[in-house]
């Protein structure tokens, strides 16, 4: 039978690693940055066309791929250019996408919003052509959150979720390509 010393010392214990793990979190910042490169067997014409093309992302986007049955809305300017996408899924939530300025060929930048997590990351995705039928893909995201307590815990969390979705894309891209 536990002694009242040794009951004291357990709750002493959780309370030492719950205020430490607060303090933890307490000193992240709410800002999360992710970058990586992702190397593709396709040319670079065709994989700014797959990325520019709203509806073209349910052959590659990680969402689309794990709910095929996720609602996809387009929006376009007058002009033709891609104004963003909007998506509703019974198991991977819902979100926009809204485009800012496209380098033709070249970089895509666009703000991503998942409702669910109440997050926006602002994205950029550089076109870095390799060789005729070789192409790097340089991913940037910066995602802010509040500064409250609960999202600085969510923006660590929200940082591995990043980083499994660029792998997801990646995986993704050098499969459709393999086509």
């Amino acid at each position: 039978m536990l002694s009242l010393k040794k009951i004291a010392f357990i709750f002493i214990g959780i309370g030492v690693v719950v205020g430490l793990a607060y303090l933890m979190i307490n000193s992240l910042e709410p800002k999360v940055r992710f970058q990586k490169i992702i190397g593709v067997q396709a040319n670079s014409d065709t994989i700014y066309t797959l990325m520019k093309t709203p509806i073209l992302w349910k052959k590659w986007y990680p969402v689309f791929l794990r709910d095929t049955g996720a609602n996809l809305e387009t929006f376009f300017y007058d002009n033709g250019m891609p104004r963003g996408l909007q998506w509703e899924s019974k198991t991977e939530g819902s979100g926009t996408v809204k485009f800012g300025y496209i380098i033709p060929k070249s970089e895509l930048n666009y703000v991503l919003f998942v409702k669910e997590m109440n997050v926006n990351s602002i994205v950029k995705v550089k076109i870095l052509p390799k060789g005729k039928d070789s192409t790097d893909l340089l991913w940037m995201i910066e995602s802010t959150l509040d500064s409250s307590f609960s999202s600085k815990a969510k923006a660590f969390l929200f940082d591995r979720v990043l980083q499994s979705e660029v792998e997801n894309i990646e995986l993704n891209l050098k499969h459709y390509f393999k086509k």
